[in-house]
């Protein structure tokens, strides 16, 4: 049984790992919330290994790592945090992790991996222990790794596992009787020869890195390697650790390849993105830099409320507020930014809750929809002033479809025929005309349908207490309401006609 210190500042997490690494019957998990107690218990206690989070208060994963390694010497150690920066890992690698491993994704196959990384660490210093104190005594541990073992001397292997015959689908024979840099693809092996080389002579070498194996079936798998040198029949050798990462590589490069296109997306949007969090701007595409003239840095320095105009910031810090409680709002409405210009835009937000970084955020999206604001304020003075003038007019307006049926009608045009607005989607123009005059109205509807331009026309019609009016008409084809339809301009010329 493999006994575990695991240290992590979030109790909660400590129970879940602690319950989910005792329940195989594989470790003995003792916790610590931060690296002080930690470090106190290795000094009371002795571990197999230390399972350790990043972001702690006092100090972080990274100096209890160094402290680790001062005091306590080569004790496995891996990292397991949810802050994934190229540079945490690199800084973790160099101070002597024995692996890394990010927090998040499906909780079992995490924990799964974590138990693995956590037999892998321990059975490799079991190993390496194996091979100083004699190799018959630790054989059978060395053979049932979950890594190819090689011991190399003069570029050729000397002692291999069982795990590296699987691994390179040659015989144990046939691997001890060619030179080592054999299996490497052609493409790495300039480098692992010169690396190789630069240990054997001075030792400066890195001892840790990924490369490229040819395997006896002709596939190309990728694998990591953990090197040291060590003495073997009373010469240099290297002891080296292989671990089979295809799949690991294969998905890292899936997950480049989707950060590539997710990055293209975001930085060529046509809509500014950005992430809110505590109240700040902690992410920002391109776009909102160029709507707002302000740098990524002038964005997050201020509460983005400083940058929406004083007469929509109550609305949109309380939709803000909102959002984060988990109450339902519209996802989108519209408000007014101020830029670092001076100048007023109208945008248009829509928002959603994300976890960002492991904590809550929202996601933004806004377009700038400044010239639709306008243009929808000119066509409201624009239908106001059609609106006014047609409601003043002395002349009976009325609009129909192609069939006569009454679509609107003004004022002038409900006194002049004696009947109520009301009747307006409930009539048809052509009841109203006298019966000798329908079949010139029909023909004159279809001449406009045609496309012949507004003519004038005059129709005897029967006004509501049926009375016989002449009416002159000026017609004429429009859109309305999204459909193709005819204005008639209706003008009383009874006693002009009688006269």
């Amino acid at each position: 049984m493999y006994h575990i210190l695991y240290v992590d500042d979030e109790s909660s997490l400590l129970e879940v790992v602690k319950l989910f690494l005792e329940k195989s019957g594989d470790f003995a998990v003792t916790t610590a919330t931060n690296a002080l107690e930690g470090i106190r218990l290795i000094e009371l206690e002795k571990f197999d290994a230390v399972i350790s989070d990043y972001q702690m208060p006092n100090m972080d994963g990274i100096q209890f790592l160094v402290e680790v390694r001062k005091r306590f010497g080569s004790i496995p150690f891996i990292l397991f945090t949810g802050r994934g920066r190229e540079e945490v890992v690199i800084q973790a690698i160099n101070k002597g992790a024995d692996f890394y491993l990010q927090k998040g994704g499906e909780p079992k196959a995490q924990f799964a991996e974590l138990s693995h990384k956590v037999k892998q660490a321990t059975s490799r210093k079991m190993a390496e222990e194996a091979l100083r104190e004699g190799e018959k005594k630790y054989r059978h541990l060395i053979e049932h790794s979950d890594e190819a073992i090689i011991v190399v001397q003069d570029g050729i292997a000397k002692l291999v596992n069982h795990r590296t015959i699987e691994f390179t689908g040659y015989s144990e024979q046939e691997v001890q009787s060619m030179s080592i840099f054999t299996f490497v693809h052609p493409d790495d092996r300039a480098m692992v020869m010169e690396r190789y080389q630069k240990r054997m002579k001075s030792g400066e070498s890195p001892t840790r890195y990924a490369f490229r194996v040819c395997s006896k079936d002709g596939s190309t798998k990728w694998a990591e390697i953990n090197i040291s040198i060590i003495d073997w029949e009373g010469r240099p050798a290297t002891l080296n650790f292989l671990t089979d990462i295809t799949e690991r590589r294969q998905a890292e490069d899936a997950l480049r390849e989707s950060e590539y296109r997710y990055r293209m997306l975001i930085e060529n949007a046509n809509e500014a993105i950005f992430v809110i969090q505590d109240g700040r701007i902690c992410f920002a595409n391109p776009k909102l830099e160029q709507i707002g003239k302000y740098t990524m840095e002038e964005l997050s320095q201020k509460p983005f409320l400083e940058f929406v105009h004083p007469d929509d910031r109550a609305i949109v810090g309380e939709q803000h507020k909102q959002r984060i409680a988990g109450k339902p709002l519209n996802d989108n409405y519209a408000f007014r930014i101020v830029t670092k210009e001076g100048s007023v835009l109208w945008m248009e937000i829509n928002a959603s809750l994300i976890t960002w970084n492991g904590r809550q955020a929202v996601l933004v999206l806004l377009s700038d929809i400044t010239r639709r604001k306008f243009s929808e304020e000119a066509l409201k003075e624009s239908e106001g002033k059609f609106r006014a003038l047609v409601d003043q007019s002395l002349d009976g307006i009325v609009i129909v479809d192609f069939l006569g049926n009454l679509l609107f009608a003004n004022n002038s045009a409900a006194k002049l025929t004696g009947y109520d607005l009301d009747v307006v989607g409930k009539m048809n123009v052509l009841d109203i005309i006298s019966p000798e005059f329908r079949i010139h109205a029909l023909s004159d509807f279809a001449r406009v349908v045609a496309g012949t331009d507004s003519y004038l026309v005059k129709y005897k019609i029967l006004n509501r207490e049926k009375k016989e009016l002449w009416i002159e008409c000026i017609g004429k084809k429009i859109s309305f309401a999204g459909s193709s339809a005819m204005i008639l301009s209706i003008r009383d010329i009874t006693g002009r006609q009688w006269a």
